[in-house]
């Protein structure tokens, strides 16, 4: 009986011991998975981060695009109106002034 109940209390410590073998492993599975999970959560972060700068880019530059076109479609309606004005003065009008001032333009 003495063997018997050595022999059911080693089983019995055996079997416990893998127990706490196959939890302090999966302790760790779990500790390295939320590492990992944090790790995962702050390059996402470091992501939207740079995506929100690089919106901000984008939309800063499209701005100066506007800016530039608006710009642009001013100078090329000033050009035409000054066009326009050139164009109504007769030519000898204009060799008058360009002896008189020299060359106004290209």
């Amino acid at each position: 009986p003495l063997d018997r109940t050595a022999r059911e209390y080693l089983e019995r410590r055996q079997e416990l011991d893998k127990r706490l073998t196959r939890t302090a492993r999966t302790a760790a599975r779990i500790a390295s998975s939320r590492q990992r999970l944090e790790e995962l959560r702050e390059a996402r972060r470091a992501t939207a981060e740079e995506v929100a700068c690089r919106e901000a880019d984008i939309k800063s530059l499209f701005e100066s695009l506007s800016y530039t076109r608006t710009r642009l479609s001013e100078l090329e309606s000033e050009v035409n109106t000054l066009r326009t004005a050139r164009a109504s003065y007769p030519q000898k009008e204009l060799d008058n002034l360009m002896r008189r001032f020299g060359r106004l333009g290209p």
